[in-house]
């Protein structure tokens, strides 16, 4: 009962050899309960994973999640080397031609979709600002700045600046890229 090791299963009175051990989730998405202003009821701290409220099959090939973002229905997740999206409360199915369609299901967090590209955030969620319909971020790894459009994950460095940007995040140690978009002026701005 006093020792280092815990058990979970039918038999509560077995005790299991291994020892507690710390797990790094570094790609897992967990969600809480919810919160109703009605009745003034806050599950938004409570994380019962017994009730399989988490998503672990995120690509952890891509590296670690460095921002999440709520967009319209569904759940857009900034990985290193990764954009993609894991969609909220619906599945999408693919029938024999090739046609997909959407389909309700219980299961809150379904299944992620890549965009197009190589390109992730980083290290640097700080880079990242958002107008409208449109993401911009910074990939030091890959030494570009990006835009997320509807139409999917674009390097607006390349547009006349592909050689500064590369030499830029390349020959300098960065710790810290701020990015803003000045909506007056129609620019992305990197500090």
């Amino acid at each position: 009962f006093n020792e280092k090791s815990l058990a979970i299963d039918f038999s509560p009175t077995a005790v299991s050899e291994d020892e507690y051990g710390e797990v790094n989730r570094y790609a897992d998405i967990t969600y809480s309960g919810i919160y109703n202003s009605t009745t003034n009821v806050n599950g938004l701290n409570e994380f019962n994973l017994s009730r399989a409220n988490f998503k672990d099959d995120i690509e952890k090939n891509y590296g670690a999640i460095m921002k999440i973002r709520g967009k319209d229905t569904d759940l857009e997740v900034y990985q290193e080397d990764k954009i993609s999206y894991v969609l909220y409360g619906k599945n999408v199915l693919t029938t024999a031609n090739g046609d997909s369609q959407v389909t309700q299901t219980e299961d809150v967090l379904t299944q992620q979709n890549t965009y197009g590209g190589e390109n992730g955030i980083s290290i640097h969620p700080e880079s990242y600002d958002f107008e409208t319909f449109n993401d911009y971020f910074a990939d030091v790894r890959r030494g570009v700045v990006c835009k997320k459009s509807n139409n999917g994950v674009f390097e607006i460095s390349l547009q006349g600046q592909k050689n500064y940007f590369r030499k830029l995040f390349r020959n300098n140690k960065i710790n810290n890229i701020i990015g803003r978009f000045d909506q007056f002026h129609d620019y992305f701005i990197l500090n």
